[in-house]
């Protein structure tokens, strides 16, 4: 497991004394030589899979060996963390010997504590971690951070004996975890407060693992695989390689979990994605690694190939499927593997990423993050705070409820229902239980199915601005709505013990009808092929009771489907505690919806700070509504209606007696709102329709936009934030410009503006940005698959509120998808837009017909192929023409730079193919500005100069960290800095002088050599890539692809319109 500390040592011990006569007397035919064979390594398993020593693998049920009888205060000592345990053994290195240096990616490991127990030691021996190492004294108790290097040597002549536990932990054990101590020297001094365990001294149960590897791995898990996988890449470049494949598993294997679940009729589907996604990989290029210098490729093998799918672990009554669900055509499953969509591994990875794009930054389940240390009460905090859930029949007008909800400053949404997050466990698909309906109640509130029911849902949580909850947001207010969910409130309560129900009431023989019409519509089916059902597809959700109904009429049908909902939602209501059920009329909402969205919001505890005037309808409204609109189905209701009868009444004594019981309105509270988004994006009000007539044309709108607002300031910790010196603020308002900063890392653009006497920090999304080129009133953003070309409209910013503020606004004009081809530098030029195409190792050109037009290659490099043979990154442009470019070696082999990073970078002059300069260390970003030509020198951390005349390099200023991105304007140079990353900075001379990592834009005074000013980024920003000036554009807006504003902005030729 991945720590946010190298080790961790608890505040419990044990007599080591006892625990050393005990392991003495067990016999030397007890120890098995060491499961990869390392010399002078041996084992003696405790606890394994079955109970059989013999087994050294980490799948099946855990339990005791027959030596772990032999060893009662060894039984008492894993006894005593009260956490399940899992595979346990004595582990012994011989004296002079050592472990063997390794990392722990294997699935089992990933998931699970690793505690050590020293039994038999010496001071000598080292334990290292990472850079750091520390002797781990006998009868201490200690876990450590399995995701680093990590090794063992023993550098004593006896040997030594470690008790080595691997738990999923539980809250005791967690506990000790955080309040656990990270010692900072070799030989640590006890810790006097540490608590001893002594033998016998606990009556304690030994909790056994059972389940350790999934008969189906579910969709949310597999997705934090990948994720996890994607964030630890030591090289974001490389990044490209994997997203196709893992994009095309990643929706497959949820497609196909969706319709098996975990049944036997979906297995060989599942193998068939896991034998392409394996062969897919083996296709890869094997220097794609890890932060910790692990095999990404093999990674994901450990965590996924071998793992997600074991049929023999399936419990008798999953072997065989519980139902059969065929096709329109009524053809048998048996052959389904064989219909299943192919991942064309066989297709070059330009033509994949066409097919799939990028998985997203803001991921559905949370990377592999450090396990952080908690608060003292070591209890993990929560991710919601009393989550809100609007129950009611379907047709009710929930939908219209909930995306008023929404508009409240504090609500997260997933933004609509959440029929495939829940139905994707195991646990709340209908099909665990026959579709006998979507009843779900209590019993299935275990653990399990309520975390995968909380990631699902925290993955795809927005607030009202559409802005993604932040990964480390927790205590949210969620507020969801399904209509199925009112046959699982019994459920929904216990998953979370303080959520409050919001039920909302409409006129049955309205509802009714609505359902009726939903049903004719064919715009609401839910189950198309529900086995057993011959009417026409299955609309809404299922309830109890269903199969009976299988020749009623339609409208009776809707009749018994609303009545057994309500029959449903108002027993399980019965049980909720009264202050946590709340009810709202259908029509009240219409009639006066702010005051009671006020009111309800009073109620739920909910901020409320915008007007409404009108409820405008909701995304599943199919006709505007009409109070008499129901009379269409009125002999169709006169007819069902007597079967509801029963439940009419019953649910409008609820709502009377509910609305009796309700207290004095309480006013919506007002305070700060809490950053649990993602602020990097500006809130987008509704814009108001415009068309602009040129470049100089004016806004014509219908109607004005409302006025930003601005929340308030608060202190929770930013995602993407900034500092910076006075210097930099005063260098930025003298130069009279902005500057633009690309990413790819955190999948950022950021702009930087004066404002006041400060700096605003404008941060926009964008899949990798690359090199940016600014020329006039056009600008080029290069980013994961292509280009985005954008145009300065200077209507358009005079329309954006505050009106005044902004004096340009980019608007995206033109995309080039040109496939992975690893952009870098980009510039404006007489022949067009030139890009640095490393990946193919040229200078390319874009013609809106080809992926690339190749214009240049150096002469070392023999062929066009996506091998990034030399790294080629950078470009100087003089006057208008091709002059230099950047390479980090001169190699004539895919990735053959890696090897000559430190010391093999050239400058090559375009028109001659002759090197200007060599022996530079990383060059990137080469620049001529004042008759000179600089460069920046990312190994050595400095920004060069080349003398032409000598091929050589001057370094002009050192800088604190791997500098990348330079742009000059007047006296000033302004530099990117990138974080030092040891897995791929590692042997740069760099490494030796930086120890602190920063990232921002540094300047440096052309007059002085020395820094002038800062900024440093903070949060999710680590590494910068480019860096280019908007001269003479003090606060410019850059509309982001997806802006919705784009919909009403217009731009025509002037003298178009009269």
């Amino acid at each position: 497991m991945q720590l946010d500390r190298p080790f961790v040592r608890l505040p419990i011990r044990f007599d080591a004394a006892t625990l050393a006569q005990e392991v003495k007397a067990l016999p030397e035919a007890a120890w098995r030589a060491h499961p990869q064979g390392y010399a002078g390594n041996s084992a003696l398993p405790l606890i394994a899979a079955h109970g059989d020593p013999q087994l050294d693998r980490t799948k099946g049920p855990m339990r005791p060996t027959p030596w772990l009888a032999a060893t009662p205060y060894l039984r008492d000592v894993l006894a005593s963390l009260q956490s399940p345990i899992g595979r346990t053994r004595l582990m012994r290195i011989q004296g002079n010997g050592e472990a063997h240096a390794h990392v722990d990616t294997n699935y089992y490991w990933m998931t699970r504590y690793r505690v050590h127990v020293p039994i038999v030691t010496e001071p000598g021996v080292q334990f290292i971690v990472g850079k750091r190492a520390v002797n781990m004294a006998a009868g201490e108790c200690w876990v450590f951070d399995t995701w680093s290097t990590h090794n063992v040597i023993n550098t004593m002549p006896t040997e030594r004996i470690h008790l080595v536990i691997d738990t999923i932990g539980g809250p005791a054990f967690k506990q000790w975890v955080d309040a656990g101590e990270c010692p900072e020297v070799f030989n640590p001094p006890a810790n006097p407060e540490s608590r001893l365990i002594a033998k016998g001294h606990t009556q304690l149960p030994l909790a056994l693992e059972h389940d350790n590897q999934p008969v189906v791995m579910s969709p949310f898990e597999l997705r934090h695989w990948l994720n996890t996988c994607l964030s630890q890449l030591a090289d974001p470049a490389q990044r490209p390689l994997l997203v196709p494949l893992l994009v095309r598993l990643d929706r497959t294997w949820a497609a196909w979990f969706a319709e098996h679940a975990a049944l036997a009729t979906g297995h060989a589907g599942f193998r068939q994605r896991l034998q392409e996604f394996d062969a897919a990989l083996s296709a890869l290029p094997k220097s794609i690694l890890l932060r910790n210098g692990s095999d990404a490729v093999e990674f994901l093998r450990q965590v996924i190939v071998r793992v997600a799918l074991n049929p023999e672990l399936a419990w008798p009554e999953d072997q065989t499927a519980a139902f059969a669900v065929q096709d329109e055509r009524q053809r048998p499953r048996a052959e389904a593997p064989t219909q299943t969509p192919k991942m064309e591994i066989a297709a070059p990875v330009p033509a994949l990423l066409a097919a799939a794009p990028p998985l997203p930054e803001a991921l559905p389940i949370s990377a592999a993050a450090p396990v952080k240390r908690q608060s003292s009460a070591g209890v993990a905090p929560a991710y919601f705070d009393r989550p809100v859930f609007v129950v009611c029949p379907p047709r009710s007008g929930s939908s219209m409820l909930f995306e008023a909800l929404c508009q409240s400053p504090e609500v997260l949404s997933i933004g609509g229902e959440s029929h495939q997050i829940m139905e994707q466990i195991p646990g709340l698909n209908p099909g665990r239980v026959q579709f006998d309906s979507n009843r779900v109640d209590a019993s299935a509130a275990s653990a399990v199915t309520v975390a995968e029911l909380t990631h699902g849902f925290f993955g795809q949580l927005r607030d009202r601005d559409g802005r993604p909850v932040r990964v480390d947001a927790r205590r949210v207010r969620f507020v969801e709505k399904t209509p199925k969910n009112a046959l699982r409130v019994s459920f929904l309560a216990a998953a979370y013990p303080d959520a409050h129900f919001v039920v909302l009431h409409r006129e049955p023989h309205e509802t009714i009808s609505s359902m009726i019409d939903a049903w004719r519509s064919r715009r609401f089916v839910t189950y198309p092929r529900l086995p057993g059902w011959t009417g026409q597809p299955w609309s809404l959700l299922l309830t109890p009771g269903w199969r009976e109904w299988n020749e009623k009429p339609l409208n009776e049908v809707a009749a018994r489907q609303w009545a057994q909902t309500v029959r449903v939602l108002l027993d399980d209501l019965a049980q909720i505690p009264g202050d946590r059920v709340h009810v709202i009329r259908y029509q009240e909402l219409l009639d006066a919806p702010e005051a009671s969205l006020r009111r309800l919001c009073g109620a739920l505890d909910l901020a409320w700070d915008r007007p409404i005037q009108e409820l405008p309808p909701s995304k599943h409204t199919l006709t505007p509504h009409a109070k008499e609109k129901w009379r269409q189905n009125e002999a169709l209701l006169r007819e069902a209606l007597p079967i509801a009868e029963p439940m009419v009444r019953r649910f409008a004594d609820f709502m009377a007696a509910a609305e009796a019981a309700r207290g004095p309105d309480v006013a919506p509270p007002v305070r700060a709102r809490m950053r649990v988004t993602d602020d990097h994006a500006t809130p987008l009000a509704k814009p108001a329709p415009a068309v602009l007539y040129g470049q100089a044309a004016t806004a014509v709108a219908a109607n004005t936009r409302p006025p930003e607002t601005t929340a308030p300031k608060v202190a929770p910790e930013q995602a993407f934030g900034s500092v910076y010196t006075r210097g930099m603020a005063e260098i930025l308002a003298s130069i009279r410009s902005s500057v633009a900063v690309t990413t790819y890392q955190s999948g950022r653009v950021i702009l930087l503006r004066s404002e006041g006497q400060g700096i605003n920090t404008h941060f926009k999304s964008f899949p990798s940005p690359m090199g940016v080129a600014a020329q006039g009133d056009r600008l080029a953003i290069a980013t994961a698959r292509g280009l985005w070309e954008y145009h300065n409209q200077r209507g358009v910013a005079q329309a954006l509120p505050p009106v005044g503020r902004h004096d340009a606004c980019f608007v995206p004009r033109n995309q080039f998808l040109t496939g992975d081809i690893r952009v870098h530098e980009i510039a404006y030029t007489d022949q067009g837009l030139c890009v640095v195409n490393t990946r193919f190792s040229c200078l390319s050109g874009l013609d809106g017909v080809h992926s690339f037009v190749p214009r240049w290659q150096p002469k070392f490099i023999t062929k066009l192929e996506a091998t990034d043979r030399c790294h080629l990154n950078g470009l100087t442009v003089i006057d208008g023409k091709l002059r230099f470019v950047s390479c980090l070696a001169q190699t004539d082999t895919p990735g053959g730079w890696r090897e000559h990073k430190a010391d093999g970078g050239v400058i090559i002059d375009v028109a001659s193919h002759e090197c200007v300069a060599t022996g530079l260390s990383m060059p990137h970003s080469p620049r001529w500005y004042q008759d000179r030509l600089w460069v920046l020198e990312s190994g050595l951390g400095t920004l060069s100069q080349i003398d032409l005349a000598t091929g050589r390099a001057h370094p002009f200023a050192e800088l604190p960290g791997f500098v990348r991105g330079l742009a000059f304007v007047g006296p000033y140079a302004l530099i990117g800095l990138s974080q030092i990353r040891e897995g791929v900075f590692g042997g740069l001379p760099v490494m030796e002088r930086i120890k602190e990592r920063l990232s921002g834009v540094w300047v440096v005074d052309l007059g002085t050599a020395r820094i002038a000013g800062f900024l440093r980024f903070e949060g999710q920003v680590q590494e910068i890539f480019d860096v280019a000036l908007l001269p003479g554009l003090l606060f410019p807006e850059l509309l982001e692809p997806e802006d919705e504003r784009l919909q009403s902005s217009f731009v025509v030729p002037n003298g178009i319109a009269s």
